[in-house]
């Protein structure tokens, strides 16, 4: 083949890969058009998206930003070193800085006073590790004037997922800080207002009822001298106006003692049949020339003694029979006690006080328990009398945990009744009760040395008398020192101690004469008081007193006294007691050796303190809560010093020790921990309470039984 044909082949073959190549081209320049087209339109699409997500979140942030600002949330963003990033507008008007006068500054030490600068820096800490922290702070304005906020911070991170820095939201409450001064002056007011109305009624009852037991007195005392037809009536007039004196006051301290919640409730075993007996007796005495018939319908299902505050009873049941003896003028008053319901350990017992007296129309019935109510103007000037009984009996059925309430029919007459659930002991009552014609004293006939420690002459007078009319003789000293003094020149088996007097008090002689060398030391001393409130009591427990004669008191409660410590041997009393005493042994659960150590085996010195230590725990427990809640730290600290020692006396050691320590710690502790110790400590303390009530059981009954 030629060159020129070879030559032609492969201009031709040349032609043809030219051609091939130029379709290739030409179709991959047509797919990369249609590539530009389509990546074109997903450029236009996604830049649509993306403007409309954009909208979406400046919607949004719109939307939560105004949020925040109507919830006056000032807004502040720190970086990890405390530096200002920004300050939202909030912010800005809360503490009167423009943006740009903060950003780049130290937040602390531009904006926190100085005394909360710790808190501040501790939730710095907390930021740090990632933790989010809510604080109550004072911070500073731009013109000096402090604010208080509560600030809570939260990190917030980068997009690598670092942490960036912190925002923290500010909300004013300066308005409830100042309430809460307010109200912690309120409170502290009201608590001087009644502690001085506690002290103002003590100290017009001593005034008041000191005379008065004088006058009570000499009436018993004249009542038993020859008189004439015409002294007698005299004598009756000045009796019956000092009894209602009497009476009168006693109802108002009531009224007083439960407002102040100082009313203690103090169970005993009691023979609820002996003891209802003995009320119907004293009234049918009362009454027997009258032509009203008391009586008694006991339930004798009612087969064991029972736990009860038997002063508390009687008050509410007298209240109730003296009100149906008031309103009935002839017929009859009867006491009912029945059995309603029981279980393994409990009763369930209705009283109910019914007469035939004048009755109630329903609009009186419903006054009938208002305090100073009586139901009509009528009632009160034909009958007397100032309306505090039934409203003191509905109170103090209410503290026993009863109910109380009175049908009445106008003409027909009234039933006051009410219930009480009451534990009965193991002790079977002596239900044949006799009845008894004449009510007689029942005065000790062993020869007793008596000292009588009172500044008032006419009281002296008048325990003088009565015990020189029963063939007992008292020395007689004028203050506590003269006291001391006689103490120490003379045995003596009883001593009554006035606790008002010049000189030395009985509170400072009774704590004297028990620290005073001398084997009497032990000797009883019963306080005479014209005071009744609770507070009186613990002062004179604490003191070293041994038991209470409230003034003005009746020849019966004086007997009642010098029985319950007449010795008939003093050396073998002594004996026996000391050799009972070291046979008791305490709850494994009390520091047994503790409460040895601290009250040498006077088991009666023991149930004093237990008694004292029930009645007042619950409300100093409250008080710790509520100064934990709203008080100041030092408030908190004040009352943990004053219950500390309290728990060690009742053999709750370990408590004692908590509290030291809290007491120690509790300026350093934040309100979280201060509020969780506080609540710990009362659950711990009132697991106690049923160890410590059946504890003081005990000791009742072994000091009874010796």
């Amino acid at each position: 083949m030629s060159n020129l044909e070879l030559l032609e082949r492969r201009i031709l073959r040349e032609r043809k890969a030219r051609k091939e190549a130029e379709g290739i081209l030409e179709a991959k320049a047509l797919e990369l058009f249609k590539a530009n087209s389509e990546l074109q339109q997903l450029n236009n699409n996604l830049e649509k998206e993306v403007n409309r997500r954009s909208k979406l979140l400046k919607e949004n942030e719109t939307k939560y930003r105004s949020v925040i600002e109507n919830m006056e949330l000032g807004l502040l963003e720190t970086d990890n070193n405390g530096l200002i990033l920004k300050a939202y507008q909030k912010f800005n008007e809360l503490t009167g800085y423009e943006e740009n006068e903060l950003i780049g500054k130290n937040a602390n030490t531009t904006l926190v006073v100085e005394q909360f600068i710790p808190v501040v820096e501790n939730m710095r800490g907390k930021r740090l590790k990632g933790e989010s922290g809510v604080d109550e702070i004072k911070i500073r304005k731009k013109d000096g004037t402090e604010l208080w906020v509560i600030k809570s911070s939260t990190p917030f991170f980068d997009e690598k997922g670092n942490l960036a820095g912190h925002i923290g939201i500010h909300y004013d409450i300066t308005d409830r800080k100042k309430m809460e001064d307010k109200l912690r002056v309120a409170r502290k007011m009201a608590i001087e207002a009644q502690q001085a109305e506690k002290q103002f009624l003590a100290s017009m009852s001593h005034e008041i009822r000191t005379p008065l037991n004088a006058i009570i007195g000499m009436t018993h005392l004249l009542n038993d001298t020859a008189l004439n037809h015409e002294q007698r009536g005299y004598l009756d007039v000045l009796s019956s106006s000092a009894s209602i004196l009497k009476n009168l006051i006693s109802d108002i301290l009531d009224i007083s003692k439960i407002d102040a919640g100082s009313l203690e409730v103090n169970l005993k075993t009691v023979n609820l049949k002996a003891e209802t007996f003995k009320l119907i007796n004293i009234f049918k005495a009362k009454s027997s020339e009258s032509k009203v018939d008391f009586s008694l319908e006991f339930d004798d299902n009612i087969k064991n003694q029972v736990f009860c505050d038997v002063q508390l009873l009687n008050q509410v049941l007298i209240n109730l029979l003296g009100n149906a003896e008031k309103f009935t003028q002839e017929g009859s008053v009867k006491l009912k006690v029945t059995l309603q319901a029981h279980d393994s350990n409990c009763y369930v017992i209705l009283f109910e006080v019914k007469d035939t007296g004048i009755g109630m129309s329903p609009l009186e019935l419903e006054k009938v328990f208002e305090q100073f109510t009586q139901a009509n103007a009528e009632i009160r000037r034909n009958y007397g009398g100032t309306g505090l009984g039934l409203t003191i009996s509905k109170r103090l059925v209410d503290l026993m945990g009863g109910y109380i309430d009175v049908s009445s029919k106008q003409g027909e007459g009234s039933n006051f009744y009410f219930t009480l659930d009451l534990k009965f002991s193991d002790q079977i009552a002596d239900l044949d009760i006799k009845e008894i014609k004449d009510i007689q004293l029942n005065i000790p006939t062993t020869p007793m040395e008596i000292m009588v420690v009172e500044d008032n002459e006419m009281n002296i007078k008048y325990i003088s008398s009565l015990l020189k009319k029963w063939n007992l003789k008292a020395d007689i000293s004028w203050n506590g020192q003269e006291a001391i003094d006689n103490f120490k020149k003379k045995h003596y088996d009883l001593i009554f101690m006035d606790l008002n007097m010049p000189v030395m008090d009985g509170f400072e002689a009774t704590r004297v004469l028990r620290k005073t060398p001398h084997p009497n030391r032990n000797v009883p001393i019963i306080a005479l008081t014209a005071s009744t409130f609770l507070s009186k009591k613990e002062l004179a427990l604490q003191a070293g007193m041994t038991d209470f004669l409230s003034k003005p008191f009746t020849p019966e409660q004086l007997a009642e006294i010098l029985n319950k410590y007449a010795p008939e041997d003093l050396s073998a009393l002594a004996e026996i007691h000391t050799e009972d005493n070291l046979s008791f042994r305490f709850n494994k659960k009390l520091d047994e050796n503790h409460l040895n150590l601290v009250y040498e085996n006077d088991l009666e010195h023991v149930e004093a303190m237990f008694e004292v230590f029930l009645d007042i725990v619950d409300e100093e427990l409250e008080i710790l809560n509520n100064n934990a809640k709203i008080g100041t730290k030092e408030e908190v600290k004040k009352q943990a010093h004053k219950m500390k020692p309290t728990f060690s006396m009742v053999g709750i050691t370990h408590l004692t020790k908590k509290m030291e320590y809290f007491e120690d710690n509790v300026l350093e502790m934040d309100s979280l921990k201060i509020d969780n110790f506080v609540r710990s400590f009362s659950l711990e303390m009132k697991e106690y309470i049923p160890i410590l009530q059946e504890e003081l059981h005990k000791i009742r009954v072994f000091n009874n039984n010796t």
